[in-house]
């Protein structure tokens, strides 16, 4: 029988690889060979990787027994991913070993509205080891500085010196819960670190913060009340943490429309979610649960499930509105060879795409589904009915069909004091698809109404150009109508137009008048929403309209102590005359934004304020024909000699010039370039010299450049009063930015300069 220490070593190694660590320790009393032999680092390697599956020990400075046995026994079970217990919102947790250390990182969903950005991770705590071989566990979460008695910052200072990591000590252990099972804590016991309630909001940190979750998003007022408050609590509770075990969803399922994993969503208002689906054991349930949550749906409940045992497969027609969608059969199923089938994909009309770009025209599998809804603090939480989409492995898609944040654009009900199921069928059904851009139908001035929701109601406001003669103003909004829900219950619908009051001191108060709001069907021009106010007291006559404190109050607004009123005042009477005697009944047809996004055309599409002499400022709307070679601005709203719906400007883009300063310097100059005077240019912008000709009227505009990119001939229309004998004038349409282009009027000798309405003066 062969003594076991006459063994060589590599043979005694591979027998010591069986031995769990208690034997192991054990092996190491019996004598020095045997203790030399479980001290080969190779031995511990192994263990390391069976165990803990650490692979690599660069960085750390110690060798595998004591990784071991001074950090992996105590810590190794932590890597993996975890799940946060945070109020209603969660949170991911990835631990994992680095070079040198086991780190901790806070897993995000992508700031601000876009869904196909990346997770975003930040530096949590690191647990290390120092030259002494003791085991060091750090916070690494930023810290905000402190300034030093009789130091002074500025905010920026302040704001770089918070985005630095700096290490703070921190207690990490693991208990054991008999609900939730094992608990990992996590607190940084330094009383710097905590944050305070009062005056948080002004503090660098949370400024900071801010500022990263919304990472000048476009939408980022649709986000921000819901940031601020997930803000607030976030950074109060950032001291101390408490996750549970999260075990990710198995992948390489057979027969399943998409396979399991972690997903990221978005969720109106609150944003973007990270969120795991998975399936029941037989396969025919697809379910999907918050890691992440809302004030509505919180962390850990159930998003949304699928039954994928009845499959759809619809045509483009079926989808083409909510009405065709649930025209669908109940038990509308198809007979299917596998899991997926490639088959057509549109979001039905007047569906939110809740901003997201490049949504497949094709899907590879549809069945019928329920979303969670629910109220704030998950208040009478039910399932909604929808649509699972399966593009492809990547992206999958939930159509809400009684979700009224998804069909109607709806971002909140707060402030509404019903639920959504009231919401939907007593308001948006009837008034939702109201929301938007109307254009008035009002002699030769025109008009431009805003329908949008606001806190507890859907708000219809009268847009307006700026007052007086500065085109670089933004425009007016006034209020005009709320739709709203009293504590029974009941839809009210009152006029909020200022009320003249016989006391001038009272004329300025909006009070609440009620009135009539209802679409009719024209034949001519589709749906009209007619507006009127039936109270007797609203409704103002000409013959005495001149003792009326409204009309002075109308004018004084309009002409805004302009040094040039003396110009506009005959123009201003005459339209206020006619505004202020049917101010108590309004017509509006539907108005489509131009859309942008146009490729090789020298300004982008889109609403613009203009000049229009002695008319004051007018809007317009500026697109192109379909095949990019024209451009077209159409009045919005108008006067009595070129009315609101006209066109007022029409230019040809096959023909671009480039004109020297000195070509421009009189008509004469200008009448004396070639009729066709063409530039070869590689793209629509060339950038020119610009100036506006002797003798030219630049109809008070400050600040015009003196450069431009793009300039071609145009037409702009012109006529008598009373839109008389119109024609089209020669011109010169020039672009001088992605805001601002002109109209050099050679026929007029006058210059007009038109600039973008801003989004924000748009946005809900």
């Amino acid at each position: 029988m062969t003594d076991i220490l006459s063994l060589p070593p590599e043979i005694l190694n591979r027998i010591l690889d069986y031995l769990p660590l208690r034997e192991l320790s054990s092996v190491c009393l019996t004598c020095k060979k045997l203790r030399d032999v479980v001290y080969v680092d190779s031995v511990w390697q192994k263990k390391c990787k069976q165990e803990y599956n650490f692979k690599s020990i660069e960085g750390w400075n110690v060798n595998y027994r004591t990784l071991y046995s001074k950090v992996l026994r105590p810590y190794g079970d932590l890597v993996g991913f975890w799940r946060r217990d945070f109020r209603c919102y969660g949170g991911l947790l990835q631990v994992k070993y680095d070079k040198g250390c086991i780190k901790g990182l806070e897993v995000l969903a992508p700031a601000s509205s876009r869904v196909d950005r990346p997770l975003r991770k930040k530096d949590m705590f690191i647990i290390s080891i120092t030259s002494s071989e003791t085991v060091q566990v750090v916070s690494v979460h930023s810290f905000p500085e402190k300034k030093e008695e009789g130091e002074e910052r500025d905010e920026e200072e302040e704001l770089e010196e918070e985005g630095k990591e700096e290490e703070r000590p921190c207690l990490l252990r693991v208990e054991q819960d008999e609900i939730e099972g094992r608990v990992l804590e996590y607190k940084v016991t330094d009383a710097n670190f905590i944050l305070q309630k009062e005056g948080l909001i002004n503090h660098p940190v949370f400024r900071r913060w801010i500022s990263e979750e919304l990472e000048d998003d476009p939408y980022a007022e649709m986000y921000l009340n819901c940031v601020l408050r997930k803000g607030v609590t976030y950074l109060l509770s950032r001291q101390e943490y408490r996750w549970f075990p999260l075990e990710l969803p198995s992948k390489y399922r057979v027969n399943v429309p998409i396979q399991p994993g972690l997903f990221k969503g978005t969720y109106s208002a609150h944003g973007i979610e990270i969120l795991s689906l998975d399936y029941n054991d037989d396969l025919t349930e697809v379910t999907v649960t918050k890691i992440t949550g809302d004030p509505n749906v919180p962390a850990s409940e159930i998003s949304l499930f699928g039954d994928l045992t009845s499959p759809l497969v619809l045509t483009a027609e079926q989808q083409e509105s909510l009405d065709s969608l649930t025209a669908v059969p109940e038990h509308h199923a198809m007979e299917q060879s596998g899991s997926t089938v490639r088959q057509p994909f549109r979001i039905p009309e007047h569906f939110s795409d809740r901003d997201n770009r490049y949504i497949p025209e094709f899907c590879t599998f549809r069945c019928r589904a329920k979303g969670r809804i629910a109220g704030h603090s998950f208040m009478t939480p039910c399932f909604s009915k929808g649509h699972f989409i399966v593009f492809d492995e990547s992206k999958f898609g939930m159509v809400w069909l009684e979700l009224t944040a998804f069909k109607y654009n709806f971002k909140s009900i707060e402030g509404w004091n019903v639920n959504y199921r009231i919401l939907y069928s007593k308001v948006l059904r009837r008034y939702g698809d109201l929301v938007g851009f109307w254009r008035r139908d009002f002699q030769y001035y025109g008009g431009l109404l805003q329908i949008k929701y606001d806190k507890g109601c859907i708000k219809g406001l009268e847009v307006l150009a700026p007052a007086s003669s500065r085109v670089d103003r933004p425009l007016r909004k006034k209020d005009m109508f709320t739709i709203s829900m009293t504590s029974s219950e009941t839809v009210q619908i009152v006029s909020v137009h200022n009320f003249p009051e016989e006391d001038d001191s009272e004329e300025g108060k909006d009070v609440q008048r009620p009135c009539l709001l209802h679409v009719e069907q024209d034949e001519t021009k589709g749906r009209v929403l007619e507006y009127k106010v039936t109270d007797k007291n609203y409704i103002l006559h000409v013959e005495d309209l001149n003792n009326q404190s409204v009309l002075r109050r109308w004018l004084y607004e309009e002409l805004e102590s302009d040094q040039n009123a003396a110009l506009y005042l005959n123009c201003f009477l005459r339209r206020c005359v006619a505004y202020m005697t049917s101010r108590h009944e309004y017509r509006w047809s539907p108005l489509e934004l131009p859309s942008k996004d146009r490729v090789n055309v020298p300004i982008q599409p889109g609403l613009f304020k203009g000049t229009y002499s002695a008319h004051g400022i007018e809007i317009l709307s500026l697109d192109y024909n379909d095949d990019m070679t024209e451009v077209t601005v159409i009045k919005i709203t108008g006067d009595p000699n070129v009315p609101a719906t006209k066109v007022s400007v029409y230019a040809n883009l096959t023909s671009p010039l480039v004109l020297t300063i000195e070509q421009q310097e009189s008509l004469g100059t200008l009448g004396a370039v070639p009729e066709h005077h063409v530039t070869e240019q590689s793209g629509p912008a060339v950038r020119q010299p610009f100036r506006i000709p002797e003798h030219f009227s630049d109809r008070d505009i400050s600040d015009i450049p003196k450069f431009c990119i793009f300039r071609c001939r145009a037409k702009g229309q012109i006529a008598g009063h009373g839109f008389k004998n119109p024609s089209f004038s020669d011109a010169h349409f020039v672009v001088f930015d992605e805001r601002k282009f002109g109209m050099v009027w050679l026929d007029l000798m006058a210059f007009s300069m038109y600039i973008r309405v801003d989004e924000a003066d748009l946005k809900d």
